[in-house]
């Protein structure tokens, strides 16, 4: 096998590690690293960067904790996972021949085999009554290799809005044309509208930027009217549709009160439980510390008697929501900031990973879960992909 071949396959390696959980994603990061070194020289990291952002992290982290008077463990356990695996991608990113480009071709192949295995969830369970890796607590949502339906959608988005791009911007063609037909599917099945709703805005986006507005009334006829119908779910798992949970949303937001929420679906109640907590949380404008969060939860949210109590306390439901309580109003400032500073436009990759950044805001409070870093240094990564020949890449 020549080295050409090799860095292919480590890179592959590299993409599908993130579909693991979270402990084996972790310890699949420094596997890799190891077998790396074995054929490949890795480039020294910028430590600087690094020394400097989790300098800032722990002063603010250790300050604020300790004026709320909370338990350091947390924030000693969050910030060693994450600048372990910081530091842990950064190797990867480093290896001599490993690009921006090849990591993310090489992650667009393993999420096409995600949405294939999807699919072949699917008619295993609907035709001969076999559950296989299904979701936890949901016997009719499908959700691949991952724990959850949520996490599959989250690890689809930069896919599915890459092949969309390319047809909207550039014609469509058969490759494109079926990746996209495959991922919209996997999104169907998994049930998720957080999903359904960025991927929504993604399409408007898009439309927009290449003037087919014209397209735009029609579309939003038919997700407003039809697939509400399309899409409801058997009664017998209690579920609702995707317009209807939004709408769930949206009225407890502007409710904003425990008592009303509790009443709503549980993908709602997840959502502004912990939207309650970061806006009532002590010190808003600097937050109250990294890895706090669950004790802001038990701390400003009231004791009830619902029987999920406490859904994710531990990650906020939304990376926005953990921001927001962990970090302050500050923290969200400087987080729009600096993922909009680094957005670029004319990449077709950016535009891709910014709308999985707005996924994971609204539904993806874990720092590390599935990838979420792999994604995050691909978007600040400064290459772009006309720097590289996307047919040999891709080949």
């Amino acid at each position: 096998m020549g080295k050409t071949n090799i860095l292919n396959t480590l890179a592959l390696l590299i993409a599908a590690n993130c579909i693991l959980p979270r402990k084996l994603e972790f310890i699949g990061i420094w596997i890799i690293i190891f077998l790396s070194i074995l054929f490949f020289s890795v480039e020294r990291i910028k430590l600087k960067n690094i020394i400097i952002l989790f300098s800032i992290v722990a002063i603010h982290g250790l300050v604020t904790i300790t004026l709320n008077n909370y338990e350091y463990s947390k924030f000693f356990q969050q910030f060693l996972l994450l600048l372990v695996t910081i530091i842990g991608y950064s190797l990867l990113f480093n290896i001599k021949g490993i690009s921006r480009e090849l990591l993310f071709f090489s992650y667009l192949k393993i999420a096409l085999i995600s949405s294939v295995f999807t699919v072949i969830q699917f008619f295993l369970f609907k035709v001969a009554g076999i559950s296989i890796l299904m979701s936890y607590g949901a016997s009719d949502r499908f959700s691949s290799f991952f724990g959850e339906a949520g996490y599959l959608i989250q690890f689809l988005i930069p896919a599915t809005c890459y092949y969309l791009s390319k047809i909207i911007d550039h014609g469509i063609d058969k490759d494109s044309l079926i990746c996209s037909i495959l991922l919209i599917v996997s999104f169907i099945l998994a049930k998720s509208s957080a999903g359904i709703f960025i991927l929504t805005l993604f399409v408007i986006y898009k439309l927009v930027r290449v003037k087919y507005l014209a397209y735009i009334i029609p579309l939003a006829f038919l997700l407003y009217f039809l697939l509400p119908n399309i899409f409801n779910y058997d009664n017998t798992f209690k579920e609702k549709s995707y317009f209807l949970k939004i709408q769930e949303t949206f009225e407890g937001v502007s409710s904003i009160d425990p008592m009303i929420f509790e009443q709503l679906n549980l993908s709602s109640y997840a959502t502004l439980s912990n939207l309650y907590v970061s806006i009532n949380a002590p010190s808003r404008l600097f937050g109250t510390g990294l890895g706090s969060h669950e004790q802001n939860y038990h701390k400003v949210y009231p004791s009830s008697n619902r029987r999920h109590y406490g859904l994710n306390s531990e990650d906020g439901y939304a990376l926005g929501n953990r921001i927001f309580s962990e970090f302050g109003i500050i923290g969200l400032i400087l987080f729009g900031f600096i993922v909009f500073k680094f957005y670029n436009k004319n990449d077709l990759i950016s535009t891709s990973l910014l709308f999985f950044i707005l996924f994971v805001f609204i539904r993806g409070g874990h720092y590390t879960i599935n990838g979420t870093i792999f994604f995050f240094m691909l978007y600040f990564s400064r290459e772009h992909i006309s720097n590289y020949d996307f047919k040999k890449i891709t080949q």
